[in-house]
């Protein structure tokens, strides 16, 4: 598509600049590019404001043909098929490129224009374009604002982008001097992968621009959401005095699929042979980190909120340990040997952070809140198959005598429905002149049905409290660490550390509380920090409220 033109310039005397125009969409059956956004229009008049830049525009492709993707075999299920099916010779490779036919489409969206600048006040940066395609979609970079005297323009968003294709394909396993002796094969695979564009950064002014925040990233094999946008920040050649605020990071859909591969093959001389049908989870899901608030001559930005990714990957939520329980159950016949309060401490995520604060002439930046994982319980009810008993999850939980499971079964509740939450860390508050800025609070949990306020989330694992940023003087508090809320099994998050400072440092931020049913679990508190005349408080630990267990944190 084409380029948006560029805004007009406003008058000398008065007159704001003239607003960029939209990029052209662009379609192909392989590959549509979405044009650019134009500049805003600069205003030199007193009080005028720049120009907002014009959106990219959309990039699409619905193309379907000849394709490639790549499945991958995580360590733990190389090993398991070594050890239980193929008498202890390795013959699965970290990842298959497999080829076949369908979605094959890549969409790009346009990046948007950038905001002009202004005498008083900058303009906004136009927001990326949009992105949809059968297997590759990116979408566009927001722009940065303009700047201004008196305050800078919001940096624009990054755009959305989709990718929903699927396809059937079949790779090489194992090749023995060239000769192919085992393949995977699978049908109806998702291929579709999508990166949100990144937001702007603010511009420059007495006041920094906002940071635009990460765009979504939804594909039915890997989501990526943009990063947040930094916000407006004091530089060599431009004075901010106060920071702007770090951009949102975009959420992120992806891993939400299973792949039924088939795994077949052998090595005649050596007696091997196999055929085996693999409920393969593909894909991943990666939320956009916040952006970092803007560096200021007085008081540094608060850092950009986490973003969330919703995903039903087993592989990129539970250990090791837990992950082979559920291929035994599914290709071993074996059971489950772990319950639902078993299985929060096996869990190993890796959430989106709160960005960080901006370092401030007096006062650092707050860090930004940790993001969130929203993980569906059907991935782990897809894997295990028939080897999980939702009673045996429940840990044979009982209410007034009534065993939760059977209750679930019963009532017909699809348990598939539910998940488990975790929560990022929250963003390291800014170095202050005088005083460190707070770490930002750790993400929390507790997913709701949109349709009813129905909790649905039976383990939450909230993400820890960021430390608090050092001080010239007085060093700033850790960061609080988010509320673990869910039906069965909660945890709060740890809190930050405090920051060092001279005069006195920083306490350390309080352990976040903790609700459920079966056990409740507070977060400890952070340590305080060390300072040459007070040392900071130790943060107090996090509450726990349970029906059956609840466990306080430990103070710092």
């Amino acid at each position: 598509g084409g380029a948006g033109g560029a805004g007009g310039a406003g008058g000398s005397a008065a007159g704001d600049g003239g607003a960029g125009g939209t990029g052209g969409a662009g379609y192909g059956d392989l590959l549509g590019i979405g044009g650019d956004g134009g500049a805003g229009g600069s205003a030199e008049g007193n009080g005028s404001s720049g120009g907002s830049g014009g959106t990219g525009g959309l990039g699409t492709s619905d193309g379907v043909g000849a394709t490639t993707t790549t499945i991958e075999f995580p360590s733990v299920i190389r090993d398991f098929v070594a050890d239980n099916l193929t008498g202890g010779i390795d013959i699965l490779p970290a990842a298959v490129s497999a080829s076949g036919v369908g979605g094959n489409g890549t969409g790009i969206g346009g990046a948007g224009g950038v905001g002009g600048d202004g005498k008083s006040y900058g303009g906004a940066g136009g927001a990326g374009g949009a992105a949809d395609a059968t297997q590759t979609a990116i979408g566009g970079a927001g722009a940065a604002g303009g700047n201004g005297a008196v305050a800078g323009g919001r940096g624009g968003d990054g755009g959305a982008a989709t990718a929903d294709g699927t396809a059937d394909v079949e790779g090489a396993l194992l090749r023995i001097l060239g000769i192919t002796v085992g393949t995977v094969a699978a049908d109806g695979i998702a291929v579709g992968t999508a990166t949100g564009g990144a937001g702007g950064s603010g511009g420059t002014g007495l006041f920094g621009g906002r940071g635009g925040d990460g765009g979504a990233g939804n594909g039915n094999l890997t989501g990526v959401g943009g990063a947040g946008g930094t916000g407006g920040t004091d530089t060599e050649d431009t004075e901010v005095a106060f920071g702007g605020r770090g951009g949102d990071g975009g959420s992120a859909t992806g891993g939400t699929t299973l792949a039924d591969a088939n795994l077949s093959g052998g090595v005649p001389l050596l007696g091997l042979s196999f055929d085996e049908q693999v409920p393969l989870p593909v894909g991943h899901a990666t939320a956009g980190q916040g952006g970092n608030g803007g560096d200021g001559s007085v008081a540094g930005g608060t850092g950009g909120t986490g973003g969330t990714r919703y995903h039903s990957n087993p592989f990129d939520l539970l250990d090791d340990d837990a992950l082979t329980q559920l291929l035994s159950a599914v290709l071993g016949g074996g059971g489950i040997d772990f319950d639902i309060s078993q299985l929060a401490g096996m869990i190993s995520a890796d959430e989106a952070d709160g960005g960080n604060g901006g370092s401030g002439g007096i006062v650092g930046g707050n860090g930004g809140t940790g993001g969130k994982g929203v993980f569906g319980i059907g991935g782990l009810l897809g894997l295990a198959g028939d080897g999980l008993d939702v009673g045996e999850l429940l840990g044979g939980l009982e209410i007034g005598g009534v065993p939760v499971g059977d209750l679930i079964s019963e009532l017909g509740i699809d348990i598939g429905s539910f998940t488990i939450g975790t929560g990022g860390t929250g963003g390291t508050g800014g170095d202050g002149g005088v005083f460190g800025g707070t770490g930002g609070t750790g993400g929390g949990t507790g997913n709701f049905m949109e349709s009813l306020p129905f909790l649905t989330t039976i383990i939450g694992v909230a993400g820890n409290g960021g430390d608090g940023g050092e001080g010239g003087s007085v060093g700033g508090n850790g960061g609080s660490g988010g509320n673990g809320v869910a039906l069965g099994i909660s945890a709060g998050g740890d809190g930050g550390n405090g920051g060092n400072g001279d005069t006195a440092a920083g306490s350390g931020g309080s352990g976040g509380s903790a609700i459920g049913i079966v056990d409740a679990t507070g977060g400890n508190g952070g340590n305080g920090g060390d300072a040459t005349t007070s040392g900071g408080a130790g943060g107090n630990g996090g509450g726990a409220v349970a029906v059956l267990s609840g466990q306080g944190g430990d103070g710092g």
